[in-house]
């Protein structure tokens, strides 16, 4: 099973039996406590610590602690990764100014990154 799965079965959806809690409210907190988190977060974090309090029974909630990874996308395959690479190149155009597909380990599980780094431009906020 995926492991973003195994989130959403573990703390979004609602154990049977277990009275008080709807799935929409148990996401939002998951979200809620991820961005607060992330506010809170060392500059340059690649994982964070997001703690949660999941009712998953009628008696009492329990910690968890979720880790957020900030980290480039594993793509399962070089022909998926050359593709993402070229979509960067048109979308970034004259602003990419390096961008290289990496294996992550060696052997048949294999996954590749793309590093890539782009100029800054103009940031305009839309509030």
């Amino acid at each position: 099973m995926h492991k973003y799965l195994r989130i959403i079965d573990a703390y979004v959806a609602i154990p049977e039996g277990v009275t008080g809690q709807d799935e929409a409210g148990r996401l939002w907190d998951i979200v809620w406590m991820l961005r607060y988190a992330i506010q809170n977060s060392r500059e340059g974090a690649d994982r964070i610590g997001v703690p949660l309090y999941v009712r998953n029974d009628n008696i009492r909630a329990r910690l968890v602690k979720l880790i957020a990874v900030c980290s480039a996308l594993d793509i399962p395959d070089r022909s998926t990764a050359e593709y993402e690479l070229e979509k960067l190149k048109r979308r970034f155009k004259a602003e990419l100014i390096s961008a290289k597909i990496r294996k992550n380990r060696p052997g048949p599980s294999s996954t590749y990154t793309i590093n890539y780094k782009v100029r800054e431009t103009e940031i305009i906020r839309i509030f």
